[in-house]
C-alpha cells in the first residue's frame, strides 16, 4: 500500500515589526549623577553620570507575552565611574539621589 505524499509544513509565522519608540525629553543634563541598571552588572543599580539622550537608536524589548510585538523604547549614554560607558533605557534612568529602585 502507497503512502500519498504529504503537503510541505506551513511557514513560521512572519516576526511582526517593533513597535516604535516615542521621542522623549530627558530630565537629565550631560553631566548629571543617576543611577541606572548596568548590562555589566546583571541589571544592579550603578551610579555614574549622564552622558547624552541617544536620538534614533531605541534599544528593542522583547514581550513577554507571546504574540506581542517588541517595542522600541529610547536609549542613553551613561558613564559609569571607572569611566566605561554604557547604552541602556532611558527611562530607568533615575537621579542619584533617588533611592527608590
Amino acid at each position: 500500500m502507497e503512502l500519498a505524499p504529504r503537503s510541505p509544513p506551513a511557514p513560521p509565522p512572519a516576526k511582526r515589526a517593533p513597535i516604535p519608540a516615542p521621542p522623549v525629553e530627558s530630565p537629565f543634563r550631560a553631566g548629571d549623577r543617576v543611577r541606572f541598571p548596568d548590562p555589566q552588572r546583571n541589571e544592579q543599580m550603578t551610579n555614574g553620570t549622564f552622558v547624552a539622550l541617544t536620538v534614533g537608536e531605541p534599544i528593542e524589548v522583547p514581550s513577554r507575552v507571546g504574540g506581542v510585538p517588541p517595542r522600541l523604547v529610547e536609549s542613553a549614554w551613561v558613564r559609569r565611574e571607572d569611566g566605561t560607558t554604557a547604552r541602556v533605557i532611558h527611562g530607568w534612568i533615575r537621579p542619584a539621589e533617588d533611592a527608590s529602585p
